[in-house]
């Protein structure tokens, strides 16, 4: 159940590969992910080694294996004018970068010469040479989010103009000179299975807002920095940088504000490192002044529990792989969700999965309370403080074992100095299940987690993902879209964790499995109204491989319905406070493997669905799932946050209860 994700950071080589375009059809199925024109590329090896292909996604993420053509061989790839890609030889010897031209061409791949001489000029920044040999690459490769030029939005705000130009796209600079990740220029998550790291936070405090971003070097992660900005006239209080690359969560107790930051690392090829380790992930807290009250590292024994054979098995791999991660308060606790990789499995194959844990808000000390998902991968998170416990929700894959792919929820009630995670079965309780990706890897789910909103009777969990199921096997590379997706939403009840709708009347969830035999035991998950108890029809649909493997869904109520043609992603939920909720996502037009922003719409439902206010288009883009969360501003209004391109620095939307929308330009 190994998912090879995103190959991560830093593998930058300019040696000379000699690169050369002639024309030829279209004929590959996966075609990467720019919104320029289509080409085709072949790749002509005429070495007598083997070379590996890479995509490089300009977003700071390490190259993304694609495939190999052996020596004397060909092999076509359609991509989008403007993809990177890194052409390297099996054996090290010889590597480079190559941008994908205007046309369909054919791409000769010789050792001695560079005849285009374009490579390492056409990218951002300078080239690093990599701190270690990149391993052979794995059988199962993933995508990140990628590098695509978008459509401007006019607003009625002073605004820049998208820029067209792919090395440039994803990034914006600031006032500081570090680059900031850019909506409108990023592509459609309904490429990809799982989310984006956490890209510009905030919450609000006192006479200002607090804005944590994650800043970039030309395509690569240069630490994450945290300002305030006051809201009487948007401009910078302070600025402090955080002490490791990645930017991992913000949160609030009202007057204070926690930070989580990470390494960049990538162990999905390394087999070896399997102990606690320093400075791989950081909590600290700063006062209102931004003065840092603690910083602690914690990935240690006394935060997330001893070693067992010799190993850390609840030590903190590749933070934030395949995934996001956040931050949370509540009741003097502070608690810490993230993606991750595990240590090696038997065959020495790590796999990616998420992490929950409490630390005390006062000070920082561990209180030793620690859940993982198991049995299957984890690429999304959320979690929300509903006023006595933490609610947590996941994003899995079917993988090789369950019947579907879905949302998952658990609970972590702060118990004094410790945290009580329930219910105890790894996998949570299923609130959304659907058919998943049987085909290739068998990590989509064809779906992108919103965000969790408390109500008075229970959690409204909002969603995009494709009402039906299809009767047979899908890869979905080739198929990313089989009908369009639909802004979903079910209403979970207060007490999910405590339902037993397990194979037994003690087991805890509504997973139905007997895992010494998954043919015997009938894989089943039921999601009956025990905890959705939203007014939705109730399915039951097998897994398309195998048969023996079911799932019901009961309560899905589907909020928009799009027609063939238009897709919607990036869902954003967040309470007005009046018992409602304003929802917002994006709408992109598609055509076969062609995925294009349309337009960004918002609504304002009650918690079960009922729409109070009905949609309307709304001229601000939205930060993928995972990027960031919309949050509330006051009573009637919530905000979020977004790069500007072309140096232009972020702005802040504000949208009311009646769908109106402000946005403020501001730079850092």
């Amino acid at each position: 159940m190994n998912t090879s994700s995103s190959l991560k950071n830093g593998f930058r080589v300019f040696l000379a590969v000699g690169l050369i375009v002639s024309a030829i059809a279209a004929t590959h199925p996966q075609t990467l992910f720019a919104q320029n024109s289509t080409v085709t590329l072949t790749f002509q090896n005429n070495t007598n080694q083997t070379v590996d292909i890479y995509y490089d996604d300009e977003q700071g993420n390490r190259p993304q294996f694609m495939f190999t053509v052996n020596a004397g061989e060909t092999q076509q790839q359609s991509a989008y004018e403007g993809n990177l890609w890194l052409i390297q030889a099996r054996d090290q010897s010889f590597a480079s970068f190559y941008r994908t031209p205007a046309s369909d061409t054919s791409v000769p791949v010789n050792s001695e010469s560079d005849p285009n001489g374009t490579e390492a000029s056409s990218r951002q920044g300078n080239p690093a040479q990599p701190a270690a040999v990149m391993t052979q690459p794995n059988a199962n490769p993933t995508v990140a989010n990628n590098v695509a030029a978008a459509n401007a939005v006019t607003t009625n705000f002073p605004t820049a103009t998208v820029g067209a130009n792919a090395a440039n796209a994803g990034t914006a600079n600031t006032g500081t000179g570090a680059p900031t990740f850019i909506a409108a220029t990023s592509a459609s998550e309904q490429r990809t299975f799982h989310a984006s790291k956490p890209q510009i936070l905030s919450v609000t405090t006192g006479d200002g807002i607090i804005v944590a971003w994650q800043s970039w070097n030309g395509n690569r992660p240069a630490g994450a920095r945290i300002a305030k900005i006051s809201t009487s006239n948007m401009a910078k209080v302070w600025e402090k940088q955080l002490s490791l690359d990645l930017l991992g969560g913000l949160t609030t107790d009202g007057q204070n504000f926690y930070t989580m930051s990470a390494k960049l690392e990538d162990l999905n090829n390394e087999g070896s490192v399997v102990n606690y380790r320093d400075g791989i992930l950081h909590l600290a807290k700063f006062d209102g002044n931004g003065q840092q009250l603690w910083m602690h590292d914690v990935n240690n024994v006394q935060y997330l529990g001893a070693e067992q054979n010799g190993q850390a098995e609840n030590g903190i791999y590749s933070p934030m792989d395949s995934g996001t991660g956040c931050l949370v308060f509540g009741n003097n606790q502070i608690l810490a969700v993230l993606s991750l990789n595990t240590v090696p499995d038997q065959k020495g194959t790590r796999h990616q999965t998420s992490m929950f844990f409490t630390v005390s808000a006062a000070d920082g000390t561990p209180t030793q309370s620690v859940s993982k998902v198991s049995w299957r991968h984890s690429f999304d998170q959320r979690a929300i403080f509903d006023g006595e416990k933490f609610v947590i929700a996941d994003l899995g894959d079917a993988g090789w074992y369950l019947p579907g792919g879905g949302i998952a929820m658990r609970k972590a009630t702060p118990n004094g100095k410790t945290t009580t995670f329930t219910p105890k079965q790894a996998e949570g309780t299923y609130v959304y299940v659907r058919q998943s990706e049987t085909a290739g890897n068998q990590n989509f789910s064809f779906t992108s987690l919103g965000d969790i909103g408390v109500g008075q009777r229970g959690y409204t969990v909002v969603f995009t993902s494709e009402p039906n199921n299809n009767v047979s096997q899908r890869s979905g590379w080739n198929t990313p879209i089989a009908e369009p997706r639909n802004l979903g939403l079910v209403h979970v009840t207060k007490n999910f964790d405590t339902v037993k709708d397990g194979q037994q009347t003690w087991q805890d969830g509504n997973t139905v499995v007997d895992w010494s035999n998954t043919a015997a035991g009938k894989p089943k998950i039921n999601v009956t109204s025990n905890v959705v108890d939203s007014v939705g029809p109730t399915n039951t649909a097998q897994r398309p491989d195998k048969s023996h493997m079911s799932f019901t869904q009961t309560g899905v109520v589907w909020l928009t319905n799009l027609q063939p043609g238009t897709s919607a992603e990036r869902p954003k939920l967040a309470s007005l406070g009046n018992g409602n909720f304003l929802v917002a996502w994006e709408e992109w037009t598609y055509q076969g493997n062609n995925i294009n922003y349309a337009s960004t719409k918002a609504m304002v439902i009650d918690e079960y669905g009922q729409i109070i206010v009905q949609p309307k288009a709304i001229a601000a883009r939205l930060n993928p799932s995972g990027a960031d969360r919309f949050m509330p501003y006051s009573s009637g209004t919530v905000y979020w946050i977004t790069g500007q391109p072309n140096n232009g620095g972020m702005k802040a939307h504000f949208l009311d209860a009646n769908l109106n929308l402000t946005s403020y330009p501001f730079s850092l």
